[in-house]
């Protein structure tokens, strides 16, 4: 008698955790991958938070090295999107500059005196040389701080262009 007693109450005790759990779950607002106002929600449910102030950049950032300035730090992109390195001003919380590439990779390297810039040119066997420098323009308010020199290999040569600005 009092196992059929206690089979009743588990059986009831377990239709009520069950009935519970469905009514919990039917008032869960469904949730999808994106912003939220708790962070970023990833598709595995987790929630990423970002610390500090973020730059939006093209995608992908591979490398990001500080000047010596302690105000500037470089960020090579090489994603899906154009592929590019960027000079961000810390301070401002912003892309000063920006040049665009072909194809880059992860390699990033700066010189010893912070004027001079290599980046990987990722398949295309080259690398990216950049010159660092310059001072806002007084009549747009805009740097044109990095000056674009590609170095192809041609046996023991190299032959080099230049590009500055957009």
């Amino acid at each position: 008698m009092q196992s059929i007693k206690f089979r009743a109450a588990t059986v009831l005790l377990f239709c009520a955790v069950a009935i519970t759990e469905v009514t919990v779950a039917a008032q869960d607002v469904p949730r999808y991958a994106g912003p939220s106002d708790k962070g970023f929600l990833l598709p595995n449910g987790w929630t990423l938070t970002p610390a500090g102030q973020q730059v939006a950049l093209a995608d992908l950032p591979l490398n990001i090295i500080a000047l010596a300035d302690n105000r500037h730090v470089l960020a090579s992109t090489a994603g899906y999107n154009t592929h590019e390195l960027c000079l961000i001003d810390l301070d401002a919380g912003k892309v000063v500059d920006r040049q665009a590439v072909r194809q880059g990779w992860f390699g990033l390297a700066v010189s010893a005196l912070g004027d001079r810039v290599w980046w990987s040119g990722g398949g295309t066997n080259s690398l990216h040389a950049f010159r660092v420098g310059g001072s806002p323009s007084r009549s747009s308010g805009h740097w044109r701080a990095l000056a674009h020199f590609q170095e192809r290999s041609k046996g023991d040569t190299f032959s080099c262009w230049h590009r500055v600005g957009r």
